[in-house]
C-alpha cells in the first residue's frame, strides 16, 4: 500500500526517491544472508522509500493510520518502547516465517518487531488515537505491515507459498530436510554447510544448517539455489 497523497496539493518531486529507487535495485549481490540475524530485508519496500521521501519533503502529504487488516495498530521506534507498554504480549520477530506462524495462530494481539524498521502493537479490541508528532516509523511500519500481511505473499498463489513448495520439494529430494519446515525456514543436516560456499549463508548449530529466508529473497535466489543444489552429486 503506497501513501495517500493529497492531488490538490502542489505537484510533487519524486526525482530522489526514483534515484534511490534504482540506487539500491542496481546494487549487485555477492550472496544471501539466511541465518536469520540483522534486519528483516536488505532491500528497502518501494512503497516504504516513498513514505520516507515524503516524510522528508512533503510531510502533509502522508495520512496516519491506526488500522491495518483487521487490526488496529501502534508503531513503535524499537522494541524495548513497545515492550515497556505491552509488557505481556506475545512478540513474533518480523522474519517470513514467523509472520506465517502469527497468521496461523490468529492471535487478538500481539507485537511484531521488524529488525531495522521498528516494532508494532497489534490489537482486535485496543484502539489509538494519532500520535501529536509523528515520526517516520509511525508512517513506515503501518505501510510494512501490510505488505507482510498481504495476499500476494501468502494468498494461495501468493510468493511465500509458491516458493515454498519449491524449496520443501527440493529439500526433501535432496534428503537434506531434519525436521519440520515452513515457508521461509528449512532446518538442513549439518551437511548442507557446504551451501555457504555458493553465497547462502545460514544459522549454523552442533547438529543442522538453517536457512531463514529474508523478505526481499528474491526469485532469482530460489533458481540459482536449485542449479547449485542439482549440480551436487
Amino acid at each position: 500500500m503506497t501513501p495517500r497523497i493529497n492531488e490538490a496539493s502542489k505537484e510533487i518531486d519524486l526525482t530522489k526517491y526514483s534515484e534511490a529507487l534504482l540506487e539500491q535495485l542496481s546494487r549487485k549481490k555477492s550472496g544471501y544472508r539466511l541465518d536469520g540475524q540483522g534486519a528483516v530485508t536488505d532491500l528497502i519496500h518501494p512503497a516504504v522509500l516513498k513514505a520516507e521521501h515524503l516524510f522528508n519533503h512533503y510531510p502533509d502529504q502522508l495520512s496516519f493510520r491506526t488500522h491495518s487488516n483487521d487490526f488496529n495498530i501502534l508503531a513503535f521506534e524499537n522494541l524495548e518502547e513497545a515492550r515497556a507498554l505491552y509488557p505481556n504480549v506475545k512478540t513474533y520477530s518480523g522474519f517470513p516465517w514467523v509472520i506465517h506462524q502469527f497468521l496461523q495462530a490468529t492471535p487478538s494481539e500481539a507485537l511484531i518487531h521488524f529488525e531495522g524498521l521498528g516494532s508494532i502493537f497489534l490489537s482486535k479490541t485496543e484502539s489509538f488515537a494519532p500520535v501529536l508528532v509523528p515520526a517516520l516509523h509511525h508512517y513506515t511500519l503501518p505501510i510494512y505491515l501490510d505488505y507482510a500481511l498481504s495476499e500476494e505473499l501468502w494468498g494461495s498463489a501468493g510468493k511465500w507459498i509458491r516458493f515454498h513448495e519449491r524449496l520443501h520439494t527440493l529439500f526433501t529430494n535432496r534428503g537434506l530436510l531434519l525436521d519440520q519446515d515452513f515457508p521461509g525456514f528449512y532446518p538442513l543436516k549439518k551437511e548442507a554447510i557446504w551451501l555457504e560456499k555458493f553465497g547462502f549463508m545460514g544459522q549454523k548449530t552442533p547438529d543442522s544448517f538453517i536457512l531463514m529466508m529474508t523478505w526481499d529473497f528474491p526469485l532469482t535466489g530460489l533458481v540459482e539455489l536449485e542449479k547449485v543444489l542439482a549440480r551436487r552429486p
